[in-house]
């Protein structure tokens, strides 16, 4: 059962064979225990109220000034951002829901160059470095990189 394959892992008896599977089975343990009415993110952790900023009630310019506070590194090729956690850097997935290359030319201006162009993804659900190239050229080289 999937409460024993967690009282197992824990325990140190056995280690998930997968993470996807592990991710599952406390997904069900959860929902065992009646814990699976709370909003979960895409690796069953529990969000809690507050903790992932709702982006639908922010204004444009209010997310612009996020991203360029969270602007990491910033030279003549590259700028590096912190994406923020809960926003999807391509797939739009409601109308109402921004998505970051939707405000690449704001930033751009942010940042003094002509276009910015996205090198990679990250989940919508993962926070972390997120590099922009600022020249074509840069974002070919970078792209064969993360290939």
């Amino acid at each position: 059962t999937g409460a024993q394959y967690l009282n197992d892992v824990q325990s140190g008896a056995v280690s998930p064979q997968y993470p996807h599977k592990f991710t599952d089975e406390v997904k069900n343990y959860r929902s065992q225990l009646g814990l699976g009415k709370e909003k979960l993110d895409s690796k069953g952790f529990r969000v809690l109220s507050g903790q992932v900023f709702d982006y639908t009630k922010f204004t444009k310019e209010d997310i612009i000034e996020l991203l360029v506070k969270s602007i990491l590194f910033d030279d003549n090729d590259i700028v590096a951002i912190n994406k923020p956690y809960g926003m999807s850097v391509h797939t739009k997935e409601s109308p109402y829901s921004p998505v970051l290359t939707e405000f690449l030319p704001q930033l751009t201006e942010k940042v003094n160059c002509h276009k910015l162009y996205t090198v990679h993804r990250l989940d919508r659900d993962t926070t972390g470095v997120l590099l922009l190239a600022k020249t074509q050229e840069m974002a070919k080289r970078l792209n064969q990189m993360f290939c």
